[in-house]
C-alpha cells in the first residue's frame, strides 16, 4: 500500500483487518526501502476504516515502522481511533508503549505538522491520566509555540470539550517503559514486582539501566511485592545480589509487601542477611522519612574517574542545543552561553540553586547534571506546577519531570545522528553540596549559561 505523504509525515490508510496475514498487503519492506530516501519525520498507519485488529499483525507492522525510525529518526505510531482501540493498545502491551498514538491526524500535524490556524488562535486541551504523559504533551505543543489549556482532571476534560478547537485526551508520546513497572517518590526509585517471582525475574529486570540509576546517584531501591503471590530462592538470591552490587556504592534495597504468605521464614532471612530492608507496605516506609533521609545521604555514590571522553566532546553540541531550546523555551527566556570549560563542577554561590542529573549510555556513556537559579527553575517549570504557590517538594518534583524531558530531547536529536542512547529517571537535589559531592572526583565538560541574567549549568561528565 503506497502512503500518502505530506509535509513530510506519511500517512498508510488501510480498511478492514489487520492480523498476521495481511498485513504485509499493508506495510512491507518496499514501501519502507522507498520512504528511506524522503526521510520522513513521522509516520502513522490510520485505524479509521480498521475493523479489527490483533497483537501480532499491530507487532510485524511495528517492526517495519521501527525501521524507518532508526534510519532517519521518524515519530512512527498509530492514529485516527477510539477510546476503546486506545485503551486496547494498553492492554495489548501491557503500557509497554514505543511508539506514538494520536486520536486523529489533525493531531499528528498538532504536534509534528502543519494546521490551517496560527498558533496563537488555536484552543487546545489537554488531558491525560498519566501525569508524565500530559505535561511531555503540553511542553511539546509550547515549544511549537501553541498555549494549550491542561486539565486538572477527567471532569474538566469533559466539561471543557466543545470550547476547544482539539481536545488531546486519548493520545500518547513514545516512551521508554521496561517490563518491570518503575517510578519515582521522594528520590527513591520504586520497582514494582507482580505474581510469582523466580528466576525469571534476571529476564525481565533491565541491570543495565539499574546501574546507570546507581551511577547518577540514587541510593534507595524499593521493590513493591504488594501484587506478589510468592518469592522463591531464585528470586532471593537475585534480589540478594542486587543487594551486594548496590552496596558498593553505598546504596540500600528495601522491599515492602512481602508478608508470611509470600515467603518462608528462611528466605526472609537471606534477604535481611544480604542488607535487604523489608517493610509491611510502602506506606509505612514513605512514612519514615528520617530512614529515608539517613539512607539517601549516608554515602556518596563510587564513581571511577574516567574523566571526559572523544565521545562526550562530540556529542556535546546536541545536548547543548536540547538544553538551551527547552529551557527558553519554557521560560520564555533567551539563554546565551558564557563559558566552555573542561573541569571539574564547580559552582560559585548556590545558595538558591537546585539541581538534577540524569545517566545516558547504548553507543556512549555519560551523565549530565543541570544546575539552575532557583528563580529559573520556577519559570522553566511553571506549566508542570498546578499551583503558583507550589512548595519546594512540588518544584523539586516538577524539576525532575522538566529534565527527563530535555533528557527526551536530547535522545531524539542524536537518534537523528544515529547515535542511540536511553536515559535514566532524574535524581534531584534540593542542596548543590550534593550535586558536588557526588561529581568531586570527575573532570567534565562545563558550559555556563546566562538566561535572562540567572544561571544555568550544564555539566557532561563520564
Amino acid at each position: 500500500m503506497k502512503p500518502i505523504v505530506k509535509n513530510k509525515i506519511a500517512f498508510f490508510h488501510p480498511q478492514g483487518f489487520i492480523d498476521g496475514e495481511n498485513v504485509l498487503e499493508i506495510i512491507s519492506p518496499y514501501e519502507i526501502e522507498a520512504l528511506k530516501p524522503i526521510k520522513p519525520i513521522a509516520v502513522f498507519i490510520s485505524l479509521k476504516k480498521i475493523i479489527f485488529f490483533n497483537k501480532k499483525g499491530i507487532s510485524i507492522a511495528l517492526d517495519y515502522l521501527t525501521q524507518i525510525r532508526d534510519s532517519c529518526g521518524a515519530v512512527i505510531g498509530f492514529c485516527d481511533y477510539d477510546a476503546k482501540k486506545f485503551n486496547l493498545f494498553g492492554e495489548m502491551f501491557s503500557h509497554n508503549i514505543f511508539f506514538s498514538l494520536f486520536e486523529t491526524e489533525e493531531v499528528v500535524n498538532l504536534f509534528l505538522g502543519k494546521i490551517e490556524k496560527s498558533e496563537k488562535e488555536v484552543k487546545i486541551l489537554i488531558y491525560n491520566e498519566l501525569a508524565d504523559q500530559k505535561n511531555q504533551q503540553a511542553v511539546e505543543l509550547y515549544e511549537r509555540g501553541y498555549t494549550p489549556h491542561v486539565a486538572k482532571d477527567l471532569n474538566e476534560a469533559k466539561r471543557g470539550i466543545k470550547e476547544f478547537d482539539y481536545c488531546v485526551v486519548n493520545s500518547y508520546l513514545g516512551s521508554m517503559e521496561r517490563n518491570i513497572s518503575i517510578f519515582i517518590k521522594n528520590n527513591v526509585i520504586v520497582y514494582t514486582l507482580k505474581s510469582f517471582v523466580d528466576s525469571d525475574i534476571s529476564k525481565s529486570f533491565d541491570e543495565i539501566y539499574h546501574e546507570n540509576l546507581l551511577r547518577v546517584g540514587f541510593k534507595v531501591f524499593l521493590f513493591d511485592a504488594q501484587g506478589v503471590s510468592f518469592i522463591n530462592v531464585h528470586g532471593v538470591n537475585y534480589i540478594s545480589r542486587l543487594s551486594n552490587a548496590c552496596a558498593e556504592y553505598g546504596a540500600t534495597i528495601v522491599i515492602a509487601g512481602l508478608d508470611n504468605n509470600k515467603i518462608t521464614k528462611t528466605l526472609k532471612q537471606d534477604l535481611q542477611d544480604s542488607g535487604v530492608l523489608i517493610y509491611r507496605d510502602m506506606k509505612i516506609f514513605f512514612d519514615d522519612k528520617k530512614a529515608i533521609a539517613d539512607l539517601i545521604e549516608n554515602h556518596s555514590a563510587i564513581r571511577k574517574n574516567i574523566g571526559v571522553t572523544k565521545q562526550l566532546v562530540n556529542v556535546l553540541p546536541y545536548i547543548t542545543d536540547a538544553t538551551i531550546r527547552t529551557v527558553e523555551v519554557l521560560s520564555n527566556m533567551k539563554a546565551i552561553k558564557k563559558s566552555l570549560q573542561i573541569q571539574f563542577l564547580q559552582i560559585g554561590s548556590h545558595d538558591l540553586s537546585l539541581g538534577a542529573c540524569i545517566g545516558m549510555y547504548g553507543d556512549f556513556n555519560g551523565i549530565l547534571v543541570l544546575i539552575f537559579d532557583k528563580k529559573l527553575a520556577q519559570q522553566a517549570c511553571r506549566i508542570l506546577l498546578e499551583d503558583s504557590k507550589s512548595s519546594e517538594a512540588d518544584l523539586l518534583d516538577a524539576l525532575g519531570e522538566f529534565v527527563y524531558i530535555i533528557g527526551g530531547k536530547i535522545i531524539n536529536q542524536l537518534l537523528r545522528q544515529n547515535i542511540k542512547i536511553d536515559i535514566t529517571m532524574p535524581r534531584t537535589f534540593d542542596t548543590i553540596s550534593n550535586v558536588l559531592s557526588l561529581n568531586k572526583d570527575n573532570k567534565g565538560v562545563q558550559v555556563d549559561l546566562d538566561v535572562s541574567g540567572q544561571l544555568l549549568t550544564l555539566f557532561l561528565t563520564k
